[in-house]
């Protein structure tokens, strides 16, 4: 997986 992950992308998979 890719280490630098965006914010948003950050809080998309949180959702899970």
């Amino acid at each position: 997986m890719v280490q630098h992950v965006p914010k948003q992308i950050r809080k998309f998979l949180a959702a899970f």
